[in-house]
Parts: C-alpha cells; structure tokens; sequence
C-alpha cells in the first residue's frame, strides 16, 4: 500500500469524481488536501475541471503553476475526445517546454502534499483511454555521445514513444534533440529549471501532471539515459513476451511496478573513449541489488523518489522474477534477479566519459549529487571472466543499425559531428586541475592506498594503471604521480616513475620531474630591460620551460637583487640547476641560492666565496645536488653588489 495516502480519501475522490458530484467531490478535497481554501473556491475547481475552458483557466488561477494545471484539464479533455471522434492515436506535441512555473512542482511533489487543482488534474489523466503499451521518460544532460544509442536500443525493443527531458547541456546535444525530434523519432521537453531545483525529479512530475500525451500509454519505464533495459531469458529476450508474462503472473490484477535490477556495467578503468555502442564497448557486469521501475502509469502517485513509484493504495510492486514483495520493503537488499529483465546500467564507462557526469553533478551539488572522480574507481571492477555478460551479437547488429538510420535523419548525423567536436573542449574543463590524465593517475593511485596496496605495486605489468600508462601522455602520468605523492608524503616510488618516463619518452622524460615549471615567482624589482612589466610577469620568464640563452627575466641595477620561485608545497629536492645568460655569465659568478619552507627560516643551498663561472643553453648549467633530498617550497636565487640579477631560466628537480 501507499505511504502518505489515505485509502479511503482516494475511494472517494476516485468515486466522486466518476460520479460527477461537485459537492460531494469538493468535500473529499477538502478532506484530504492541507490547504484546500474555502468551499466556494474548491467547488469552482470542480465545476471547472468537469467543464473546463482554457480561457477560464487565467482568471480562476491563484498561481503560474495552477494556471498551467487548469490549461491542462482542458487540454486533456480535447485528447481524451479525439479518439472519439477520429479512431486514432493523437500523436505528442514534438517539441514542448517544462517552464519554470512547473519547478513549483516540486513543492507539491507527493500526494500528501498536493493542491486541489493537481487532484482534479491527476483525477482527469486517469480517464485517459492508453492507446499504446509503453513510453520511455529520460532526462538527459550532456549525453550527446550515447543519446542515439538510448534511443536506438528502445526503439528496437518495441518502445512505442520516447520523452526527452532536457537541460542546460554544454556539449551541444540540443540540435540533436531538435533533429530528432522534427523528425518524430522522441518528444523533445526542454527542461527550464530554476535555482535549487533538482531537474531529474521536476522532470518525472511535470511527466506525470503536465504530458497528457504519457497517458496515452499503460505503462512508462522512468529511467537514466544510461540505463539500458533488456529483457531477460525468461521472456526470450523480447518485450512482447514480457508482457505476456506479466499478466500471466497476475491475473487478477496487473502490478503498479516491476522493479527491474541494476546490471552494473563496469569499464575496467579504462581511460579513453572510443566511439563503439556502449554494450559493445563495456561487456562485464555485476549484480546490484538497486532497481528501477516499470511503471503501471494508472497507479502511480508520483515518482519523488525515483527508483520506485508511490502507488495508489490497492497497488503492489513485483521484482524481476514478477514476484511480489510487500511495498515497505522495496528499499531493502534483495537478491537480485534478472529472469524477466535487467536495467543495464552503463555509469563508470570510460574516464573521459566520467568526467562529463562529474560536471553535471558539480552543477547539483546543493543536492547531494556531488561525485568525486575516486567514485569511477570505487564504484568500478575489473575484467573478470565470471562476469563476462556480453549481449547477443544479433542484438547489437539489430542496435547499430537502428543507430546508422538514426544517424540519415535530416540533420542528425550533422548534430552528432558537432558533439563529437566539443569533447576536447569538454575534457579540457579540468585542466586547472593539470589535465584529466593527470587527475586520472591521482586518483587511481588513492584508490589503489586505500585498498591497502603497495605504490609499487602499480608499475607491475598486470596492475590496470601500468595497461594505461602505455597510451596516456607520458607527462600527466607524472604529474599525476607527484601530486599524490606530494598529497600522501610519500615518495618510495619515485625511482619507478622516473624508469617508466625514460622508457616512454627518453629525451624528454627528466624534464618531467622538474617541479618549479609553470610556477609562480617574484622577483626584487624590473627595469627597462624587463621582458615584462609586473614583477610576477618578468620572474615567470625563468620557470616557462624555455632555455634560449638569453635572459628570461631582468631587475634593475641595485643592491642584493633577487628572484625567487613558489613551488606551492614543500617538495623533498634532488637538484637544483640554474641556466646563465651567455653573453653576460659574469654578472651571476657569486650567486646565492637558498631554500625555506615559510618565507622565514631560510636554509643557503648554493654560495661559493670564488668566482662561479657557469653556463646554461651551452650545456654547462649550475647543478645543485641536494645529497638525501632537501624540502622546501621556496627558492630564491640573489647576487650579492650593487648590479643587475638575470637568469635564463631555473629548474627544480625531485
């Protein structure tokens, strides 16, 4: 039975409303609903909802989100007599929009909380006649690279309609939408969503209270757009013998839901994306005792919760072997089991596609949707042949083909280029955080610690980084490596690391390790001579990578100049080397170099009471072994006299 309604208040607004008596009906919603306002107001309600006009629907309206409710009443009465009149399938709007009005919705989500004109509404929807067996509902965001198989792959189960809950994408999927769409392949419903509201859950009630078009169905499958549903063996794969099934199981009366289980469908870490069908990609899985529900639409409530329907008071929920289970429990762990179906759910896929999921839950963050990038490696598993669950090979032909006339739609194929186009830039969102590579590495390196392994561990050749090293860039492997070893004070791998870079690029591999790159410094002062006219500009001329000859930075002439770097955390240092301007070496021939940890304390590196000679492009930089490792975090470089202090540039190894 349903949580939150009372059986008897439904009795009688279901036979109230069936008999047409307002005053009678006025009473039941006053019954039941907190605020229902005085009796003449619920009674106007009534007598509109029985005879309504979509021009009254301004002037009764207390409120944006009840005006769209009474517009509704009366667009629904129109579907309902069209049938009628013409014997045919009305068929939806293609394009529609879920405005902000609806976001109010969400205030009103479950029946306890419901407001007169939602009652009338939902009582209304319920004489809808379903012409067809089952739709789809779907939010999706920045899914462009898998939309056209989610739509391919329920189009040839035999879904009947797809709605298309969609909003604020940056990979530019709205033109695909709209192809799609104008070509009446989905219902496209642009989802304008306010602040602080939860797109997926506004989506499912503007579904259930403002889509007249869904009720043309019996049955709605409310699901992710990366979840797949495949029927199971039990039912010869195919969604006609579900059904069969279904209503042989229950005769008497059809459950409110099948709650399919979870197939979680895992990636083995891998990386990069590339551009197969999903299920040809990733064809491991493991059981997962959540669900997700086939939804007899007659008996459902609302769907507030998501993985499970409320239902009406006479409903019951069954499992994926049809079997069922008491309505309190549907939140327990149960085995799973996939006879008559699985909701294959694709969420780890690659890393690259990870990323894309991440944003979006930075975006809900204010709803509890937030995912740390260790979630792809905790929530994942690797290969194992125990769990191998690949789909017949039939299938994924019947799906790519279904993929391909997709594609020779009108605009389609034009649409998914440019998706496809705006992956770097949506990978590139990261670099702040030194590349998705990078942040790959660190993570998978924390996942690895906290399982209790070895760092070394990782450069084993069957270890899943040491597979993905060979194709990542070799210099976001280290940075990512550094970071985590900087993060756990922890560096007895270094020496692998630093192997594995000169194997993959071995001119290039010991800059890697230099740390001071890209850093931030300072400097005493700038002159004429400056390559740049703020003190950070010109000192960021030592640290830019570039070793010319020339100078990268320049002070004035003045007593002691100095230049000095912020590694921005303390580093255990092997080396330090300084890279001279040539055509003036004798200028540094007394340098000091020196080290601290806080700006304070200040530990001399490098002085020398002699003339210093040294170079730098010529190849006779200054090298300054750090025996047993130094830490520090600042480096500063000075000149005792009264002259100017420039350097080519300056490197910082670990």
């Amino acid at each position: 039975m349903s949580e939150g309604l009372n059986p008897e208040h439904w009795r009688r607004l279901r036979t109230h409303w069936a008999d047409r008596d307002v005053e009678a009906l006025a009473d039941a919603l006053i019954a039941c609903v907190r605020d229902a306002g005085d009796r003449e107001a619920v009674e106007a309600y009534v007598r509109f909802a029985f005879t309504p006009d979509v021009e009254r629907a301004a002037t009764l309206a207390t409120s944006p989100l009840e005006r769209e409710l009474l517009r509704n009443l009366a667009h629904v009465q129109q579907l309902q007599e069209r049938p009628a009149a013409y014997g045919d399938y009305c068929a939806p709007v293609a394009r529609q929009v879920a405005t902000q009005s609806a976001d109010a919705l969400l205030d009103h989500n479950f029946p306890e909380d419901w407001t007169v004109a939602q009652w009338l509404n939902a009582l209304a929807l319920r004489e809808t006649v379903p012409t067809r067996r089952v739709a789809v509902v779907v939010t999706m965001r920045d899914e462009g690279l898998s939309m056209l198989e989610f739509i391919a792959h329920h189009r040839a189960l035999g879904v009947d309609s797809i709605f298309v809950y969609s909003n604020d994408n940056a990979d530019g999927s709205e033109a695909m939408l709209e192809a799609l769409a104008a070509a009446g392949v989905i219902t496209y419903v642009e989802n304008q969503v306010g602040p602080s509201r939860e797109p997926q859950r506004k989506a499912y009630a503007h579904a259930l209270h403002l889509l007249p078009e869904l009720w043309r169905h019996e049955w709605v499958f409310f699901i992710d757009s990366d979840e797949l549903f495949v029927p199971g063996a039990s039912c010869d794969h195919h969604l006609d013998t579900l059904f069969q099934a279904v209503a042989a199981a229950h005769p008497t009366r059809l459950p409110s839901a099948v709650c399919f289980n979870w197939r979680w469908r895992t990636s083995d870490y891998r990386y990069h994306r590339d551009a197969r069908l999903l299920q040809e990609r990733f064809v491991y899985a493991n059981s997962h005792n959540l669900s997700k529900s086939l939804v007899r639409l007659r008996d459902v409530l609302c769907m507030g919760q998501v993985h499970f329907p409320q239902i009406v008071p006479e409903g019951f929920l069954c499992d994926g072997a049809l079997r069922v289970f008491p309505y309190a429990e549907r939140w327990d762990e149960r085995v799973p089991d996939y006879r008559f179906g699985a909701l294959d759910h694709y969420w780890p896929k690659s890393f690259e596609e990870f990323s894309i999921k991440k944003a979006v839950s930075d975006d809900l963050a204010e709803h509890g949707w937030t995912r740390d990038f260790s979630q792809f490696f905790e929530w994942n598993a690797p290969e194992d042949v125990q769990h191998l669950q690949e789909l017949p090979a039939d299938w994924v032909r019947v799906v790519r083909a279904e993929v391909e006339a997709l594609s020779a739609l009108p605009g389609v194929a034009d649409a998914r280029a440019a998706v496809e186009a705006n992956l770097p830039a949506l990978l590139a969102r990261f670099d702040s955080a030194g590349g998705l590579e990078s942040v790959y590495v660190a993570c998978m390196i924390r996942a690895h610690r906290e399982r209790g392994g070895d760092l070394t561990d990782l450069f084993e050749p069957e270890s899943p980084l040491a597979r993905y090293m060979a194709v990542l860039e070799p210099a976001a492997v280290v940075r990512g490596f550094l970071g985590e070893f900087l993060r756990e004070r922890v560096w007895d791998a270094l020496d692998h690391l630093k192997v594995y870079a000169a194997a993959r690029v071995p001119a290039a591999a010991a800059g890697f390790f230099n740390v001071a790159l890209g850093k931030p410094a300072t400097q005493s002062s700038v002159s004429e001579w400056s390559r740049a006219n703020t003190l950070a500009g010109d000192a960021a001329g030592a640290v830019d990578g570039a070793v010319t000859g020339s100078y990268g930075f320049h002070t004035g002439i003045e007593t002691g100049p100095w230049w000095c770097v912020d590694l921005q955390a303390v580093y255990p240092v092997r080396e330090v080397r300084l890279y001279n301007r040539l055509d003036l070496p004798e200028r540094a021939d007394f340098v000091v170099v020196s080290a601290s940890v806080d700006l304070v304390q200040w530990q001399v590196l490098f002085e020398h009471p002699e003339p210093t000679r040294f170079g730098g492009a010529d190849g006779s930089p200054l090298q300054i072994p750090l025996l047993g490792r130094v830490e520090f975090r600042f480096l500063r470089v000075s000149v005792p006299g009264n002259l100017p202090l420039h350097l080519d540039e300056v490197e910082i190894y670990v």
